[in-house]
C-alpha cells in the first residue's frame, strides 16, 4: 500500500505541475521551464522529514531515471537560452536526486 501511495503522490504533484504549465501561456511553449518547476516541486517531495523508507527509495528510483533520461538526451554547450535552461534542469535533476539518494541511504543505514 505505501508503495502504490508513494507512485500516486509522485505522478499526481508531477501531473499537476504540467497541467498548471498547460494553462499558462508564458511556459507552455517552453517545455524547460516545466521541468525546472517539475524539479521544485520533486524536491519537495523528496526533501520532506515525513517520509518513510519506501517513499524514499521511490523517490530515489524515479529521480534516478529522471536523471538518466536527462543525461541520456545530451549535454549542450551552446549559449542560446534553450541550452541554458537545460543546463539549469540536469543541475537542478542532479542535486535532487543527490538529495533523495542520500536520504534513503540514511534512512537504510542509519
Amino acid at each position: 500500500m505505501q508503495l502504490m501511495c508513494s507512485f500516486t503522490t509522485v505522478l499526481s504533484v508531477l501531473g499537476l505541475v504540467s497541467a498548471v504549465c498547460g494553462r499558462l501561456p508564458i511556459i507552455k511553449d517552453c517545455s524547460d521551464t516545466a521541468s525546472i518547476l517539475g524539479i521544485v516541486a520533486y524536491y519537495i517531495i523528496a526533501s520532506r522529514e515525513a517520509n518513510n523508507t519506501t517513499k524514499k527509495a521511490v523517490n530515489a528510483g524515479v529521480i534516478g531515471g529522471m536523471l538518466y533520461a536527462r543525461l541520456a538526451a545530451g549535454v549542450s554547450f551552446a549559449f542560446d537560452t534553450k541550452s541554458i535552461l537545460g543546463g539549469i534542469t540536469l543541475v537542478g535533476t542532479a542535486l535532487v536526486a543527490f538529495e533523495a539518494f542520500n536520504k534513503l541511504k540514511n534512512a537504510l543505514f542509519d
